[in-house]
């Protein structure tokens, strides 16, 4: 085997999503595909969730909808994309294979100039102007705005009574604030909940009975609301993350202007004690999974279940509110949505197929439903080019016509494992679209008269827009072995060639190459950096120190207190193979070892080990 016959890239994308919610009540009981489901829930309530392709949110919605559905509550959940983009997403086909199940009301509605999520928040307002809701729903259906985190224990506080004449509930009403537009100032009211009949709906939004929501629709509603002036503020990231609360209380303050007596039909509850996602760590397993919920008025979890520590810390409140057999499905679920992975391997594929060791690599990783892309190298070594790959995964196939612009990519090895994966992802939310971690490693490096921040690899997350941007690739690009040494010889004023026999700088060649656009690119766009985060790593398990440690102590040293695992990927070697082991056992389920344990001896068995070492190189 070749030394550059090995995954060198991985790519993790992840999407944003918002969230609709609907009530329902007096529901039975059935069991659908062998799981508790509800039938005959309320067809006059319904919860209103949304989300776009950030999977922060959009992962997790399974299973607040499953949450409401167990207390007899039908769901809307509307989704900021198309279908396609959706279906085409394998986390994204997941949240909707699981939510069809749960045979909720999806309603895919794109955003054009407000970004997604700020879109997929603000679509709540205007659920009754749906096609499900037109054709199907009456006026006097409720409707209750909610967020995917959100999950409350006393229903009757959320839903109007219509008995007393109460068409308006607002839960939490003293929660925030008072909004200004211009001249006025008019009260905020937060999305969980707000819950009114149809007719209200209708009624506060101006939705006439053959509107239909749909992109155009939305955004011109929203920008009519603000006198035609949302440009001016579709860059103020605070006022803009406010946008469906800002929207709604300002129309809801010019209905009652308008129609005063409206106020009679409105209910307000303060809410009780929250079990807030911010003393969340704090909470002992055990204590949650015995807490008194009644004296609670809700619980504000994290979401962010693609992540190892919020699963973990969420689980014991989930093995509360779920029977045992829905859990089941919605922990196979949970696990069907972890990270995707981009393989970029140097070389051509029948160079792989026709390698035995290769092969079985090959086989292995497409278990995993990995995307492999083979580019072959021409002008530059093996090894450097498939590092500098790394660079142009957007211009791949897969990336150019299935993820969308807010996908993350992060660049990584395939000896890096990180404990923190949230300390590897940009927070969409706050508008940051780049985090570079580690990022005091490596100072600076200097092409002619330019002196520039070098960037590890491991690890730069940035959106696809942004990828797109620094590397200056094109809608229609595509990667070729022409098109990665072309552009890199580009980046360099053409003069690579005198470089590629200096052996440590050509090392380096994908730092070199990242750093000196993304300079250059700042310097041309100066808001690029207010898109970046930072993180500085702590103490890493490093692969220099490895066959210092004692196996046992390996097994049971706390992984929470370091940063990531930097080891040595050599594990055809029994050495390194026998220093790691210890370390799998940590990381993989007994079930995952065995087939990696097979995998490992199945394919060093077909490798000429000689070679294998005569051609690994590492300056």
């Amino acid at each position: 085997m070749t030394h550059r016959i090995r995954p060198k890239l991985w790519l993790f994308s992840i999407l944003a999503v918002s969230i609709v919610l609907f009530f329902s009540f007096d529901g039975h009981n059935i069991v659908k595909d062998g799981v508790t489901t509800l039938i005959n829930v309320r067809s006059d309530v319904y919860v209103v969730l949304s989300a776009d392709m950030n999977y922060h949110y959009m992962v997790a919605l399974p299973f607040v909808v499953q949450y409401w559905y167990n207390n007899n509550v039908s769901a809307i959940v509307m989704l900021c994309g198309t279908e396609l983009e959706f279906k085409n997403d394998k986390a994204g086909r997941e949240v909707v294979r699981e939510l069809e199940r749960l045979s909720a009301n999806i309603i895919y509605v794109k955003n054009n100039t407000i970004n997604s999520n700020n879109f997929a928040q603000n679509m709540r307002n205007y659920a009754a102007a749906t096609d499900f809701v037109q054709q199907n729903l009456s006026n006097d259906t409720i409707l209750i705005t909610s967020d995917v985190d959100f999950y409350p224990f006393h229903f009757e506080l959320h839903i109007p009574n219509l008995d007393k004449g109460k068409e308006v509930n607002f839960y939490d009403s003293n929660c925030c604030v008072n909004q200004k537009w211009k001249n006025i100032s008019y009260h905020q009211y937060i999305m969980i909940t707000i819950a009114m009949t149809v007719r209200m709906w209708k009624e506060v939004m101006d939705i006439s009975p053959l509107d239909i929501a749909t992109t155009q629709y939305i955004e011109d509603k929203t920008n009519a609301t603000f006198d035609y002036e949302l440009s001016k503020h579709l860059n103020n990231k605070l006022w803009i993350w406010f946008l469906d609360q800002r929207l709604f209380g300002l129309n809801f303050y010019k209905t009652l202007k308008k129609r005063p007596e409206l106020k009679k039909l409105v209910n307000e509850v303060k809410r009780g004690q929250r079990l807030d996602r911010n003393g969340w760590e704090k909470i002992p397993p055990k204590k949650l999974e015995t807490v008194d919920f009644s004296k609670y008025g809700d619980a504000h979890t994290s979401p962010a279940i693609y992540t190892d520590k919020w699963w973990k810390l969420n689980l014991p409140f989930y093995r509360r509110i779920f029977p045992s057999d829905q859990l089941e499905v919605l922990i196979q679920y949970w696990a069907n949505n972890k990270v995707n992975a981009i393989i970029l391997l140097c070389g051509t594929r029948e160079e792989y197929v026709n390698d035995k060791a290769a092969f079985e690599i090959i086989k292995e990783l497409q278990k995993y439903d990995t995307h492999i892309v083979y580019v072959q190298n021409k002008i530059l070594n093996s090894n450097n080019f498939a590092q500098t790959l790394r660079n142009f995964a957007t211009a791949t196939d897969f990336v150019q016509n299935n993820l969308s612009n807010d996908s993350i990519l992060i660049t990584s090895d395939v000896d890096f494992y990180p404990f923190h994966v949230q300390n590897h992802l940009p927070d969409l939310r706050k508008g940051k679209e780049i985090l570079f971690h580690d990022y005091n490693c490596c100072g600076s490096q200097q092409w002619k008269d330019l002196d520039y921040r070098q960037y590890i690899m491991i690890t730069i997350a940035m959106t696809v827009r942004v990828w797109k941007e620094i590397m200056d690739i094109r809608v229609q690009d595509t990667l070729t072995t022409e098109y990665v040494e072309e552009k890199t010889n580009a980046t360099f004023d053409y003069e690579l060639s005198n470089y590629l026999n200096d052996t440590w700088w050509i090392w380096f060649l994908d730092q070199r190459l990242f750093g000196l656009r993304f300079y250059r690119e700042c310097e041309k766009n100066k808001t690029l950096n207010d898109l970046v985060s930072t993180v500085t790593r702590t103490e890493r398990l490093d692969k220099s120190v490895w066959d210092k440690y004692d196996p046992k102590m390996l097994e049971n040293l706390n992984l929470n207190n370091y940063d990531a695992a930097h080891t040595n990927p050599a594990i055809l070697e029994d050495k390194w193979w026998r220093l790691n082991l210890p370390f799998y056992k940590r990381m993989y389920p007994p079930d995952q070892l065995e087939r990696l344990i097979e995998y490992r001896n199945r394919t060093v068995q077909l490798i000429d080990m000689d070679r294998a070492k005569r051609l690994h190189y590492h300056p």
